[in-house]
């Protein structure tokens, strides 16, 4: 009798402990869900732009920074920041595309066509990179090329086929020379050397590339809090459980009104541009050399073949990838240079005369004077179409 009465009273403690606690929490996770409130992005009251929660992050913020700053001083619409919600917060690299996500968006690279309300097709794979679906298992007679790097080497502005990756894939494969070439593109706006470390580790060694071109710099250099970096550096052992924590409405709202209380766009408006505070580089330059060293060591363990790709990399971080390819043996290609060597040709007829006439009818004959990378870039910066083609050309010249 004694035992059964234990037994009642401990059913009884564990049901108001745990069981109900459970139903409640169950039941507001039901409410927030049925009542559809937005539970992803931050709202800005002055602006009326809507932040996605992993942009919020101040750890995340950087990367969309310059963009912010153009729509608070209309250079923009506030439409341009759409595309940010193709994306959202990921275990080891911070962020990534949301997997499987398939949408157009405004191009908001090329001003010219943004005012033409162009879009872009921002598309997936399960593993929230955009790049094809590939077999982990590499087949026999392949040859399989992964692309680290930032927004050039995504194709911010091209659409996917049109890449430098794909299109020397599709180069390779012309000659056939008994080899099946494809690509794994793990470039995503924004990256740093920093996040090309943990998305070669998680998301390239695992399909066995035999080379990788790793293009980064561009955004190392951007200043974020100190207080943001020690957070990006230390990581946490606790991401895996943020990430299972998001799959829940209640959890996303509670993060959501968190974030809201310093929403970093708001602090962004009142931050003069030049204004840098307790601010320091995400990545310095001697962060730099060691994390491009690790990426290199990391692919010869892996049999992969290291090469440095710069674009749109500022001199103060190419002018050390440069060395340290010197010093490592590791074939070293200056993006930039290659473009602006092709300009002549191009305006001779003799490279794809037929986008080189798409760019003179967008920007005129006096832009493409006067600011010749115009000719192979959308901003001074991100390759365009035709860029592209002439990047992809190069690599397979001197790659292969």
């Amino acid at each position: 009798m004694k035992s059964t009465s234990r037994w009642k009273k401990l059913s009884g403690f564990l049901l108001l402990t745990v069981l109900v606690p459970l139903l409640i929490l169950a039941l507001i996770e039901g409410l927030v869900r049925v009542s559809g409130v937005d539970t992803e992005v931050v709202k800005s009251d002055r602006f009326q732009v809507a932040t996605p929660l992993w942009v919020a992050d101040e750890t995340n913020f950087f990367s969309a920074e310059a963009l912010y700053r153009d729509i608070i001083h209309q250079s923009v619409p506030a439409a341009a920041a759409e595309w940010l919600q193709c994306f959202d917060e990921a275990p080891r690299v911070r962020y990534r595309m949301r997997p499987g996500v398939d949408r157009r968006v405004i191009n908001t690279v090329n001003r010219r066509e943004l005012e033409k309300g162009l879009t872009v097709r921002l598309r997936a794979n399960s593993q929230g990179f955009r790049t094809p679906e590939l077999p982990r298992k590499k087949p026999a007679g392949t040859y399989r090329i992964a692309f680290l790097g930032d927004s050039t080497t995504f194709g911010w502005g091209v659409e996917a086929k049109e890449r430098f990756s794909e299109l020397l894939a599709a180069r390779l494969n012309a000659r056939e020379d008994g080899l099946r070439y494809e690509v794994i593109n793990l470039g995503i706006p924004g990256y740093t050397s920093w996040h090309g470390i943990r998305a070669f580790e998680t998301y390239g060694l695992p399909w066995s590339p035999d080379m990788v071109i790793i293009s980064f710099g561009a955004n190392d250099g951007k200043r974020i809090s100190r207080r943001a970096k020690e957070t990006l550096q230390r990581g946490s052992s606790l991401e895996g459980v943020k990430h299972f924590l998001r799959r829940f409405a209640t959890y996303r709202l509670m993060r959501r009104w968190i974030l809201s209380l310093g929403n970093p766009f708001e602090k962004l408006a009142d931050r003069p541009a030049d204004a840098v505070g307790d601010r320091v580089p995400v990545v310095t330059r001697l962060e730099f050399r060691q994390n491009l060293t690790y990426l290199v060591e990391t692919a010869r363990a892996g049999g992969c073949r290291p090469v440095f790709l710069g674009l749109c990399c500022p001199v103060e971080y190419l002018a050390p990838m440069n060395a340290l390819g010197k010093r490592l043996g590791v074939e070293t290609m200056d993006g930039m240079h290659i473009l602006l060597q092709k300009v002549p040709a191009i305006k001779a007829g003799e490279l794809h005369p037929e986008l080189y006439t798409y760019y003179r009818e967008l920007y005129g004959d006096e832009i493409l004077k006067t600011r010749r990378i115009m000719t192979v870039t959308s901003d001074s910066c991100h390759p365009n179409r035709l860029g592209h083609r002439v990047l992809a050309a190069a690599l397979e010249e001197r790659l292969f």
